[in-house]
């Protein structure tokens, strides 16, 4: 292949792309002091960096997935977490740290505390937000489609839905 026919190709996939990144809302998300968050290990009352890191690029993902979803084309949102409550809550280990259990009752409900930048349409928005989910095991789907902070996430795209649709 010649360098004329490999930019002949290259031209237009390059702007399809610039046109698709145009068309998706711009989202940034960042964690203030995760390391003090209320509950944000996965797997224990008090993890490792590495659980911290992907607990947070989880949570990262999911907000940025809810956001492209109800945002429109356009529009930026700037979101700060300042803190994290995982759904459910680890009871005291029975034989220590290895054999705690993550208990999901209807008291230990899934919330976030965020303050957001919203820019639409030429104009700002800021807020503080509790976002929460206090009947997250009342749902006729309890947990849509499993996986790894799934409470967490159908909260965050209700709160999308009803707040910054």
């Amino acid at each position: 292949m010649n360098i004329k026919l490999a930019t002949i190709h290259l031209v237009p996939l390059m702007i399809l792309t610039a046109q698709y990144a145009d068309a998706q809302p711009r989202i940034t998300v960042e964690f203030v002091n995760p390391e003090k968050f209320t509950d944000v290990y996965p797997s224990s009352r008090h993890g490792t960096d590495r659980e911290l890191k992907q607990t947070l690029d989880a949570l990262r993902q999911l907000i940025v997935e809810a956001g492209n979803k109800s945002l429109g084309t356009g529009d930026e949102l700037k979101m700060e977490i300042l803190d994290v409550n995982l759904a459910g809550e680890y009871n005291p280990p029975m034989g220590g740290p290895a054999n705690e259990v993550r208990i999901m009752r209807n008291i230990d409900w899934p919330s976030m505390k965020v303050h957001y930048t919203l820019k639409r349409g030429g104009k700002e928005t800021q807020g503080d937000a509790v976002i929460s989910d206090m009947s997250y095991l009342m749902s006729a789907s309890t947990c849509p489609g499993g996986g790894a902070l799934c409470y967490e996430r159908r909260m965050v795209e209700r709160w999308f839905r009803k707040d910054l649709h």
